[in-house]
């Protein structure tokens, strides 16, 4: 076989062997990750993916303010929530003074 030794032969077959054991355990990892993915999302099973995802993309966030704005315009609740929360803040400033 040339000039590669039988020991070095047998310790690269070893090493395809594990590396091929590792492919399939991370494979049954895979599929089980995929099987908890569509039991929380209430599925049977996770529909094929169709398209490319760009992971490359940068999302175009609102500023801070505007996601506030947002937020507390479809949820009246929060609103009131940061109205309490703020209020409470100065409360315990002005204690924390006396």
């Amino acid at each position: 076989m040339g000039l590669a030794r039988p020991s070095d032969l047998i310790e690269g077959e070893i090493t395809v062997a594990l590396t091929e054991l590792e492919i399939f355990s991370l494979s049954m990892d895979l599929e089980e990750a995929e099987w908890r993915l569509a039991e929380k999302l209430g599925l049977e099973k996770l529909p094929l993916l169709s398209e490319r995802i760009d992971t490359g993309r940068s999302q175009k966030l609102p500023a801070a303010a505007t996601a506030r704005l947002l937020a507390e315009a479809r949820n009246q609740e929060l609103a009131a929530l940061r109205y309490s929360v703020a209020r409470r803040q100065a409360e315990l400033k002005t204690a924390s003074r006396s």
